[in-house]
């Protein structure tokens, strides 16, 4: 679906077909777990790969864990954030080490509008912290919320046409925000 903004709302099919097609990852399968909402845990991954035959090449697998009680929104929000923590891991669930998240800040350069807020925390919470703005950047890109905000649509509803969690658009319509994504993307 296109909206005034001139972008495209992903569905959650949409967003695990683009890592499937673009990415090392062959194939997403979901897991539904029980949990209370008041539990700060509501996704994870795991990553394998196998061969599914002699002479056949290997299959990168994506386990997408998500929690029972996340709407559409949320649900594809914490899909394609665990899809882009799944991009930096090699296997197993997530392993953080200083150059992998190098690697992270280095390619997707999304770190540094948070950078004060994890002062102090450990790797795996900056790690967090770089997936979900990956996460908002493919979903909304900072050229269309940029472009939205100017035509004075507020962040609620730029979450509400994108169907996307208003906590976290919230924090990607901010002015630092946004220019820190904007000189990121044009290489400075």
């Amino acid at each position: 679906m296109e909206i005034h903004g001139g972008g495209h709302v992903f569905t959650l099919q949409e967003v695990v077909e683009m890592f499937e097609n673009v990415s090392i990852i062959d194939e997403v399968v979901y897991v539904r777990f029980d949990v209370p909402a008041t539990n700060p845990i509501w996704g994870g991954f795991q990553k394998w790969s196998r061969q599914p035959g002699v002479y056949k090449p290997f299959i990168t697998t994506v386990e997408v864990r998500y929690a029972a009680h996340l709407d559409e929104r949320w649900r594809k929000f914490v899909v394609c954030k665990e899809l882009c923590h799944a991009l930096e891991a090699y296997e197993g669930t997530y392993s953080v080490t200083d150059s992998s998240i190098e690697g992270l800040v280095a390619h997707f350069a999304l770190i540094s509008a948070r950078a004060s807020e994890a002062k102090g925390f450990n790797e795996a919470i900056t790690a967090e912290y770089s997936a979900e703005m990956c996460a908002m950047e493919i979903l909304c890109p900072v050229s269309v919320r940029k472009g939205m905000i100017e035509a004075g649509d507020s962040p609620a509803k730029i979450a509400d046409d994108y169907q996307l969690p208003e906590i976290f658009m919230e924090l990607a319509c901010r002015p630092a925000y946004m220019a820190m994504i904007e000189k990121v993307l044009a290489g400075a």
